[in-house]
Formats: structure tokens, C-alpha cells, sequence
């Protein structure tokens, strides 16, 4: 019983980070720079009441957003794959091992640690301060906290004595 609240706890992380990745990723409101606020996929400008967007298109954008959607996609690809794992893990321990599952939520959330990073470092104004970081892009880093959680509590499972994972370990 305790494995399974260890397996679920670990689920219910990932599951988090991988909304977090969603929310981080589909909304516009990453950055902020003279009323224009914007994502990885559009830009949104308020006047007088009404706001009207458009989309970022590849040729006007500066090269490392190619590497941030890039990277963001490919943590979404690895955290639905490790949700996937997880969910097999908990229906059988034995068949599947807490390893594999550990690498793709350590892959995913390096994906999305560097993604973001980029992204900081090339939008960080250190002279005037006019470029704002906003809640999408918070929503982000909170998913890389969850997967770091997530990674953190399943090497936790993996060496925990009474784990069908541990007692594996031990008996080879």
C-alpha cells in the first residue's frame, strides 16, 4: 500500500508538470514590453479595451525561439511518455522497472530547465528593466520544480527497501 501512495504521489507530480508545460506553453503572457504582452506562439497588444493578437511567425522571430518551442515540445513528449510509464508501473510493479520511467522525467525536465533558460537569457533587459516576465512563464518554471519532484520521489522508490524495485536490485 505505501508503494502505491509513493507511485501516485509521483504520477500526481508529473501530471502537474505536465500541465504546467501546457498552460506555460499555449498562453500568451510570458513577457511584457511597452503594453505588448507575449508568448511562444503569439503576440498580444491591448488598445483601449480590446485586445488583438497575432501570431509569431518564424521569419521575424530571433533564432533561439525555434530552440525554446523545440525543447518545450520535446519535455511535453517526455512527460507524456513517462506518465504513460508511470501508469504501467503502478498497475505492475515487476514487469515494469522505475529506471526507464526516472530518465524520461529527468530528459523532459532538462528540456524544459534549458528551454526556459534560453529564453531568460536572451529576454532578460538588464539596462532598462522594460521587458517583464509574467505568469506564463512562471507557470513554466513551476513545472520544472515539479519535475524535479517527480524525479527526486521515484529515485526515492527505486531504493526504497520494501520497493519490488529495491528487493529487484538486491536479489541480482
Amino acid at each position: 500500500m505505501e508503494e502505491l501512495k509513493v507511485r501516485l504521489t509521483i504520477l500526481f507530480f508529473l501530471i502537474s508538470a505536465a500541465l504546467c508545460l501546457l498552460v506555460s506553453m499555449n498562453t500568451d503572457n510570458w513577457t511584457e514590453h511597452q503594453g505588448v504582452f507575449s508568448g511562444l506562439w503569439r503576440k498580444c497588444k491591448k488598445l483601449n479595451g480590446e485586445t488583438s493578437c497575432e501570431e509569431l511567425s518564424n521569419n521575424s522571430l530571433p533564432g533561439f525561439f525555434t530552440y525554446v518551442r523545440a525543447l518545450y515540445a520535446l519535455a511535453l513528449g517526455f512527460f507524456i511518455a513517462g506518465i504513460l510509464y508511470c501508469i504501467f508501473v503502478i498497475f505492475r510493479p515487476r514487469t515494469f522497472g522505475l529506471t526507464c520511467f526516472t530518465v524520461f522525467v529527468i530528459i523532459g525536465g532538462l528540456s524544459l530547465l534549458i528551454g526556459l533558460s534560453i529564453y531568460t537569457y536572451f529576454n532578460d533587459d538588464k539596462f532598462s528593466n522594460s521587458i517583464r516576465f509574467h505568469w506564463s512563464y512562471f507557470v513554466g518554471w513551476l513545472g520544472v520544480f515539479m519535475s524535479l519532484l517527480a524525479t527526486i520521489i521515484s529515485c526515492y522508490d527505486i531504493t526504497y527497501p520494501s520497493s519490488p524495485y529495491g528487493q529487484a536490485y538486491r536479489i541480482e
